[in-house]
């Protein structure tokens, strides 16, 4: 399985609904190394999979479990040049290619495919990612856009809700 494992940069899925969830699924079905990113803990109640029926659901509950056994161990900055799964910590495990940050949040984007992540402690990780998937439905919070993304508005001078 892992001998067919796609050598790129990973792609960033932002959010923790179940748009991001099918993201990661296809993701992990394609072998596509994985950061996934979200506001919220992984036992938070309000966590879309803390309230799914497991036995309907199995497939969000892998992305579920996948969020809390694969969560990236924080403290310092990732190796932004370090091949992907070189990293301790990250895409080892049940899931190779998946690695959580729960409780982070987007901070920028940099030249390079760089992202700046940020988690609740100030603490700051830079991720070299392919892409970024940024699906964090009907309260986002895109204040690492210019203008808190409102240009993508239909009404510039209100802020996306």
């Amino acid at each position: 399985h892992d001998q067919h494992r796609v050598h790129v940069a990973p792609q960033l899925i932002v959010g923790a609904g179940l748009t991001a969830a099918d993201a990661v699924l296809a993701a992990h079905h394609l072998n596509a190394p994985v950061y996934h990113v979200f506001r919220r803990g992984v036992a938070d109640p309000g966590l879309i999979f803390n309230q799914l029926p497991k036995v309907l659901y199995p497939e969000y509950h892998k992305v579920h479990q996948m969020m809390i056994q694969q969560q990236h161990g924080g403290g310092g900055p990732a190796d932004p040049d370090a091949p992907p799964g070189s990293s301790p910590g990250l895409f080892c495990g049940s899931y190779p290619g998946y690695a959580s940050f729960p409780r982070h949040r987007v901070v920028s984007f940099r030249p390079g495919k760089k992202c700046v992540l940020e988690d609740e402690c100030g603490r700051r990780t830079v991720l070299q990612v392919s892409m970024a998937l940024v699906l964090i439905g009907s309260h986002p919070n895109l204040s690492f856009l210019p203008e808190g993304g409102r240009r993508l508005g239909v009404d510039p001078a209100q802020p996306i809700s």
